[in-house]
């Protein structure tokens, strides 16, 4: 329900939210910037979520790739992930690693996140 329904000021609220959505939210630098983060974060998701699903796993190694993204992880994720997945199999610990990334890429600021994909992508 929206909450300026039943207000005197409804019509021009509605009004504003419309030419809000055509011309600032429909805008060719808004959509980039959108598109751009999206990017962003898609190439974080997977970079990082191929890295440590087999990390502190019994059965696989790390490849050289996988373990220069991990240690890209701060120290202080990987140590909430170690508390939170001890004494876990390895197919119980699938939900913290996923949250272990989920945790470092969503911390990260906007400005620190795209300096970083330039680097790992060589741009």
């Amino acid at each position: 329900m929206n909450l300026f329904a039943c207000c005197s000021e409804s019509e021009i609220i509605k009004k504003l939210k419309n030419f809000a959505f055509r011309k600032i939210y429909r805008d060719v630098s808004i959509l980039k910037l959108e598109i751009m983060g999206n990017e962003i974060l898609q190439f974080f998701l997977d970079k990082f979520v191929n890295a440590v699903l087999y990390f502190d796993s019994e059965n696989y190694k790390l490849d050289a790739i996988q373990e220069k993204y991990l240690a890209l992880i701060s120290k202080n994720h990987l140590s909430n992930y170690k508390k939170a997945s001890d004494g876990k199999k390895d197919e119980e610990k699938i939900y913290d690693k996923l949250l272990l990334v989920a945790d470092y890429v969503s911390g990260m600021t906007d400005g620190y996140a795209k300096r970083l994909y330039r680097e790992l992508r060589g741009i």
